[in-house]
């Protein structure tokens, strides 16, 4: 029996139903992925920003879906500290008119949702610049009109990436993973979800035959996903929606069922080893596909804390572990290491 491998890097964000998961986009494998950025990484501890409760953000017209997202960014490990890195090295893109990029926009809002004198009137004007930075090159987040959470998240951490030679922001969320295919001829919860992702697939040799040296005979091919580089931050959208037919037409609909998943999650390496996260932020939506509202569940980051908010713009109380499993309209999951 032979095995052949097929790279592929991958963003962090997937789509997961109850029966699978599908890569959300492909990244371009160009530059080297380290799992352990010894460098920068292992001085975690010494190096960390103490991180603040988070306090409620203003919603100026229809942004509930950053505002959630916002909530879990603040408090997501070593962003802060990557964006800082990322705003000391030399930028490709920059508008030499304003002096602001997406990153430093971003940079900026974070720092002062970080802040003990935290002000709403400024963030508010601080929300506004990342928007309409980030509007300016995708249109269809701009400020008044309603979008996905989950496709905001792509489309700032894509201005970052491209913003910037270093990546260094960005590389936290990326996974590496590495197809395998086997041949006989020649030498409905989220750990549900990876489980289908990761099993097997069967095929007949004669449809597909080995690469190497064209055998096709009788017996069967099977391929697998693994996992060979996994983020510090493991991102996963849940398959909220559906196809539904109605009079012999499809439409898209939100899914009624609820996705369960756990505060710890474990996750399979391609080398046998496993990787154990841990959950720090939910992002809900409630409502329908032609309307709704985001909400986050967050937990506060900072050494020794077990604090848990329920951030709703402007709105934020305490909460806790429990009622964010417990959310029937969660939608983005995030876990760090």
């Amino acid at each position: 029996m032979s095995a052949i491998r097929n790279d592929k890097v991958l963003g962090s964000s997937h789509i997961l139903q109850q029966d699978k998961i599908i890569p959300q986009r492909e990244i371009s494998a160009k530059h080297t992925f380290h799992e352990n950025d010894h460098a920068f990484y292992s001085t975690w501890e010494s190096t960390v920003q103490k991180r603040e409760p988070p306090k409620g953000l203003p919603n100026i017209g229809n942004t509930c879906y950053a505002n959630s997202l916002l909530q879990v960014l603040g408090q997501t490990p070593f962003l802060n500290e990557k964006l800082v890195s990322c705003i000391d090295h030399s930028l490709k893109r920059f508008d030499y008119q304003t002096k602001t990029t997406v990153t430093s926009a971003f940079r900026n809002l974070l720092r002062s949702m970080n802040s003990l004198t935290f002000d709403p009137i400024l963030a508010a004007g601080m929300i506004s610049a990342l928007m309409n930075k980030v509007s300016s090159r995708e249109h269809e987040f701009r400020i008044g009109f309603q979008n996905d959470c989950h496709s905001f998240f792509l489309a700032l951490l894509s201005e970052i990436y491209d913003e910037n030679q270093a990546k260094e922001a960005t590389r936290i969320f990326e996974i590496e993973m590495v197809d395998e295919f086997y041949f006989d001829s020649c030498v409905h919860n989220v750990e549900g979800g990876l489980d289908s992702l990761l099993n097997e697939e069967e095929f007949d040799e004669a449809d597909v035959p080995c690469r190497k040296c064209g055998s096709g005979g009788k017996g069967k091919t099977r391929k697998a996903m693994a996992f060979r580089i996994l983020p510090k931050v493991l991102v996963i959208q849940l398959g909220c929606f559906q196809e539904k037919s109605y009079g012999g037409h499809l439409h898209i609909a939100k899914s009624l069922r609820r996705i369960g998943f756990a505060e710890k999650l474990r996750v399979p390496k391609s080398n046998g080893s496993s990787v154990t996260y841990h959950l720090y932020g939910v992002v809900n939506h409630h409502g329908s596909i032609h309307g709704g509202h985001y909400t986050s569940f967050v937990k506060n980051l900072s050494p020794n804390t077990e604090h848990w908010y329920y951030c709703n713009d402007s709105n934020v109380t305490h909460s806790t572990l429990t009622e964010a499993l417990k959310s029937r309209d969660a939608y983005l999951l995030f876990f760090k290491m």
